[in-house]
């Protein structure tokens, strides 16, 4: 009795060992917690055992007695495998496979109609189908009436739109706005307001604020200028088709750019001050005079653009190249130079105040310049202005540059100096073939030089222009320089060529009919022929009456 009571003190904190049952208290695996032991049949008590972890590797053995130690754990959750990565080189070889595809798949849309794309295309296809799929395509599609769009083939843009609704069936409005930004860039404004009424039909994709947006520039370069703002005004009161579609200030600058590009420069003031409160709660921005300028240099009156400058100070807004330049087609249009070349002089002068380059001349300046002074036929002004582009940092000499000096050359009477200036294009071209002078820098000195009758000048660029000339001759550029040669023949006397010429003409042979100036100079050698021979017999009968 003795002994039961004093094992059962100890039940708590000691481990009781029987034949049968043991005892134990919770413990952590990793414990070293001392152990008492105690036997029922001697009485007496035993070592202590440290409490180590079990290092046996074999299986618990399993018995029907109940155990009073703790709890077993329960299993830890197996970690799931790591994912097999392909080596890099496999994952080279398959974005290889999916560019070649790619590429593959853009040349065969350019292929013509009778070819096909090879089998090794179609066995990708089979290996590869996740890639073509249908967001895959239509991003695609967008891409491609981008690019067609830059080479103004607005018909091939609607055949793609055709192909794509037979495949796809009803278009997403980015694809739609493509199409109708194409339309814009090929100055074929019905056709994008056919698109507009298409997409908001009850069964259309729907307009957003770049659809109208387009919309607005393509009006504004049309010069429809009211039904621009018919658009305004359903945007304003909210009554125009589509969701979330509201007037912001892109719609509102939009509207004032196609005032300023028509010249109506009281009516780009109107938008102002009619819808920017609705718009924006904040005062006119750079932007704003900037417009307003533009408007004003295109309009009747461009010297009231000038006004702006002082208005614009007064805002505390600091002018941007593009404001000067604004400024300085306003006074070559009013005819004051003297004006425009002191805004050069302020330009230099701001920049250096403010230690930028932003305010330093550009191409655009200098050539706005150029045109003032070809206006003057201030030829030593043309050369000055010319070595002044070459030696500021900020202008860039390129093929459209010399084109105006050669352009200012001839208008101000010398198309010998523009001549030079082409030639010195010409050795620019050796080293960048974009510097070529294209077939109509040519035509432009030979009509200069056919007024003069400076027949070999005539004659040596009709030969240089189909060899020289960058980019494409057409048959009718040929079809002008064999006019103008006919007509520097005519001019300086030399009938028997023009009408060599006219006889040989690889135009009139294309049937390329002759221009109203051509027409008049080739009617002209039957009556230089009729005088010519009127003079003769005229001097003859002065003669025989003198004789006699």
């Amino acid at each position: 009795m003795a002994a039961a009571m004093m094992a059962s003190r100890f039940y708590s904190s000691w481990n009781v060992r029987t034949p049968s049952i043991s005892t134990s208290t919770p413990q952590r695996a990793q414990s070293v917690r001392p152990r008492a032991t105690y036997s029922i049949s001697t009485g007496d008590w035993g070592d202590v055992v440290p409490d180590m972890p079990s290092t046996s590797t074999s299986p618990p053995s399993v018995s029907n007695t109940p155990s009073l130690s703790s709890p077993p754990r329960s299993p830890r959750r197996r970690r799931k495998p790591p994912k097999e990565v392909k080596p890099y080189e496999t994952q080279l070889e398959l974005l290889a496979q999916v560019r070649k595809r790619k590429e593959l798949e853009i040349m065969g849309r350019e292929q013509f109609p009778g070819e096909s794309v090879s089998a090794d295309v179609n066995e990708d296809e089979k290996q590869f189908p996740f890639w073509r799929k249908k967001e895959f395509k239509l991003r695609e599609l967008t891409r491609r009436i981008m690019e067609l769009s830059k080479r103004h083939q607005l018909d091939l843009v609607f055949e793609e739109l055709e192909k794509a609704k037979q495949e796809h069936g009803k278009l997403n409005h980015i694809i739609m706005n493509a199409a109708v930004m194409a339309c814009v860039a090929c100055k074929d404004i019905d056709r994008a307001l056919a698109l507009y009424d298409e997409m908001v039909k009850p069964d259309g994709c729907g307009v957003d604020n770049v659809t109208y947006g387009t919309l607005l520039k393509g009006l504004g370069e049309a010069r429809r200028l009211d039904d621009a703002f018919d658009l305004v005004e359903a945007l304003e009161s909210g009554k125009a088709p589509g969701r979330h579609v509201e007037l912001t200030d892109v719609h509102l600058h939009t509207l004032v750019n196609a005032c300023a590009h028509a010249g109506d420069a009281l009516r780009a003031r109107g938008v102002l001050l009619r819808y920017r409160s609705s718009v924006r709660k904040t005062g006119l921005t750079t932007l704003t005079f900037n417009l307003l300028i533009k408007g004003y240099s295109r309009s009747d009156n461009p010297l009231e653009a000038l006004k702006l400058m002082d208005e614009m100070r007064s805002h505390n807004l600091q002018p941007q190249r593009v404001t000067f330049n604004s400024l300085i087609l306003a006074c070559v249009r009013g005819g004051d130079l003297k004006r425009a070349l002191k805004l050069l002089s302020a330009m230099k002068e701001e920049a250096k105040r403010l230690n930028t380059s932003r305010l330093l001349p550009d191409v655009v300046t200098y050539t706005t310049l150029l045109r003032g002074l070809a206006d003057a036929r201030d030829l030593q002004g043309i050369c000055d202005m010319v070595a002044e582009m070459k030696s500021t940092p900020t202008c860039v000499l390129d093929r459209v540059a010399y084109t105006a000096i050669v352009d200012a050359c001839i208008a101000a009477g010398s198309p010998q100096q523009g001549l030079t200036y082409m030639d010195e294009m010409q050795s620019s071209a050796k080293q960048d073939g974009q510097f070529k002078p294209r077939a109509h820098v040519f035509l432009s000195l030979m009509r200069a030089f056919a007024e003069r009758g400076d027949l070999e000048s005539v004659g040596s660029l009709r030969t240089r222009m189909v060899a020289e000339a960058g980019g494409h001759v057409w048959a009718e550029d040929r079809a002008e320089a064999d006019e103008l040669y006919i007509e520097a023949a005519v001019v300086s006397g030399k009938l028997g060529e023009a009408k060599k010429t006219l006889k040989n003409m690889i135009g009139l042979k294309k049937g390329i009919p002759l221009s109203k100036r051509a027409y008049m100079v080739s009617s002209m050698i039957p009556f230089h022929n009729a005088f010519h021979e009127c003079m003769s017999l005229t001097f003859l009968g002065i003669y025989h009456y003198l004789v006699v």
